[in-house]
């Protein structure tokens, strides 16, 4: 998996968009019913095991997209993502702000 990790951006992009909606459906699984939980999960574990698998590109394809609809089906998306954003922005700008000051003070 890791030689092909490094040769190929299917691959690559497949393993994080894995990961990123692992991360989410941990987070959400308070809120989620049952079946949402096991249908995301069994996509990804789908995917993740034609990944490690060494499967063609077209069939790693086929199980991203699987996977991506299934998540755009079933998990909720984050209120106001460009509000997160810029906030998260304006916070570490304030704390390499501060940072730097202290450090020269």
């Amino acid at each position: 998996m890791n030689l092909r990790w490094f040769l190929s951006k299917k691959h690559r992009l497949a393993a994080d968009v894995s990961s990123r909606i692992g991360k989410i459906l941990r987070s959400q699984q308070d809120i989620l019913k049952t079946d949402a939980i096991a249908a995301v999960a069994a996509a990804k574990s789908s995917l993740d095991q034609s990944l490690k698998s060494g499967a063609p590109l077209d069939q790693v394809d086929g199980r991203l997209d699987e996977l991506q609809k299934s998540a755009d089906k079933w998990l909720r998306p984050y209120p106001n993502p460009a509000a997160r954003e810029n906030i998260d922005v304006a916070l570490v700008a304030l704390v390499v702000a501060m940072g730097l000051r202290t450090f020269f003070a």
